[in-house]
């Protein structure tokens, strides 16, 4: 059974209670409580992982050797590159994370092949008196991340991403949030999508609000923070400008659109689609001013495959240095050339930044931007 210090399943418990109509409060904990102290609220944590001292110690690693994850058909996907050789459990020690970690994948239960590993990270460094626990679950048909933030006078974030691969009625992407404070529910909210993609693209504060942090703590933050193309390129569309022979080509297929041949105008749509994004950004910057209905209509129809946010938060988006950075990651060349631009508009001065890395040294050129040009601050729910 995952481990979970008991003060923090106490707070759960009343989560449930109240978010059930139980009216749990103050009043439900003791009147002398170690989260009013946070010398005694720390000492307790400490000594709820006293026991993972006492586990087998495995080889020191880093966090990406212990727990990798990657982005396949929409779905977040992990890998353990520590269980090539076969099942492990015992004590991490990370090379790269303060805190103490341990893993847990008993060789006899397998399926398939398979292995079913569990991984936690608790890390009592952090500062301000929250204490933090994060575990992982995986198998061939579920990935689930829990993290908890505990912290003095009540305080208890859990933010949970839940995936289910296969047959099911419901989305296969769940992101929940449950926050207290003074043992008082104050948010209790499920999020669900097709993908992450589209989670990230309907919900996009909460996405960052609470789904980043968490996978910064992991150092995989511009591994997961992947986006689709179309978006990326919506909100970049300006640092776009086609090739004087792709410009004459698509002049000459909006002229089709209005052909009085109907067989003619399919076949320029069809010569759109083959063209796809660049297409898309040719006619999106367009003077279209002498274009006729039917051009437009046509025109209309075809961007809006590829322009799917609003305005407004592709505008918000296109100052936003996390986004940028995150578009940094992307495979293409053309989008990380475009971000760069972007980034240096924002900034106001020009970053050192080589495009078309191979994406270990990409990733880790990115990491020591993220450090570099963004904060990082607290979540506004934890400094409360």
């Amino acid at each position: 059974m995952a481990f979970l210090p008991k003060k923090c399943l106490e707070i759960a418990v009343l989560i449930a209670v109240a978010c059930a109509g139980g009216g749990a409060g103050p009043s439900t904990m003791p009147a002398t409580s170690s989260d009013d102290d946070p010398v005694q609220f720390m000492a307790e944590n400490q000594k709820a992982v006293e026991p993972w001292k006492k586990l087998s110690a495995l080889p020191p690693r880093s966090i990406t050797d212990v727990i990798r994850f990657s982005e396949q058909s929409g779905l977040l996907v992990a890998e353990w590159p520590m269980l090539k050789s076969g099942p492990q459990s015992g004590r991490i020690p990370l090379t790269d994370l303060p805190g103490i970690a341990r893993i847990d994948c008993p060789g006899g239960v397998r399926r398939n092949n398979m292995l079913y590993p569990t991984f936690e990270y608790y890390d009592l460094t952090q500062p301000d008196f929250i204490c933090r626990h994060l575990q992982v679950f995986s198998n061939e048909t579920s990935l689930r991340l829990f993290q908890d933030a505990e912290g003095i006078h009540g305080f208890l974030q859990t933010i949970s991403l839940f995936e289910v691969i296969g047959e099911t009625d419901s989305p296969p992407v769940t992101l929940r949030v449950q926050i207290m404070h003074d043992f008082q529910p104050q948010i209790n909210h499920v999020y669900s999508a097709a993908t992450l993609d589209a989670l990230r693209h309907d919900h996009p504060d909460e996405f960052d609000q609470y789904l980043r942090p968490m996978f910064r703590t992991l150092h995989q933050e511009q591994a997961v923070f992947f986006m689709d193309d179309r978006i990326a390129w919506q909100v970049l569309a300006e640092e776009w400008h086609p090739t004087p022979d792709l410009q004459k080509r698509l002049m000459a297929i909006v002229a089709q659109l209005d052909s009085t041949d109907f067989a003619q105008r399919q076949q320029a749509q069809k010569a759109l689609h083959a063209l796809g994004q660049p297409a898309a950004l040719f006619l999106h910057n367009s003077d279209r001013r002498s274009w006729t209905p039917e051009q437009i209509a046509r025109t209309d129809g075809f961007l809006a495959e590829y322009f799917i946010l609003s305005g407004a938060k592709a505008k918000k988006l296109g100052s936003d240095v996390n986004f940028l950075l995150d578009c940094l990651a992307n495979d293409n060349p053309d989008i990380q050339a475009a971000a760069l631009s972007r980034l240096n508009s924002v900034l106001g001065t020009k970053i050192e930044y080589k495009i078309d890395q191979p994406p270990a040294e990409r990733n880790a050129a990115i990491e020591q931007l993220r450090r570099q040009l963004t904060s990082a601050p607290p979540n506004p729910d934890v400094s409360k």
